[in-house]
């Protein structure tokens, strides 16, 4: 059984620049989330949703030019590739960057991507995420009601 699926289908429109794409119809995540709680309490499991709206724009998958002939922009990965840059936006704020990176993991396991290509996928985005999470919580800081 997979932990992540998917509803509705991915439909990405091209921008203008080329390099990005938006979602022409509203997309649907569902992910088996492993919440692990401490000892003696057992893990427990629950589902988490993402709803991307129409309009979201994402890269796909930021990969350095030097890595594209294994691991091109376009390919089995996009699904896992949209919800992933969803949450590292900053759209959404209860989720952590683990826990987003392994719904990415999660997510193209469901998308039957390659066992090689997706670990060597998800390393890049524990070492090298870090970065795209920090600029967009500086750029959409957390609005707190008063």
């Amino acid at each position: 059984m997979d932990r992540v699926t998917f509803s509705g289908n991915l439909v990405l429109v091209t921008a203008i620049d080329g390099k990005t794409f938006h979602l022409a119809e509203p997309f649907v995540v569902s992910w088996l989330w492993p919440r692990v709680i401490p000892d003696p309490l057992p893990a427990i499991a629950t589902y988490r949703r993402l709803a991307i709206p129409i309009g979201f724009k994402t890269d796909l998958a930021s990969i350095p030019q030097i890595f594209r002939s294994l691991i091109p922009q376009l390919g089995k990965h996009m699904r896992a590739a949209v919800a992933h840059d969803f949450i590292y936006s900053g759209s959404v704020r209860d989720w952590t960057r683990a826990e987003a990176d392994r719904l990415f993991l999660d997510a193209m396991v469901a998308c039957k991507v390659p066992g090689w290509k997706r670990w060597l996928m998800y390393l890049g985005v524990r070492v090298g995420g870090w970065i795209a999470w920090r600029n967009a919580r500086k750029e959409k800081p957390l609005q707190v009601p008063s």
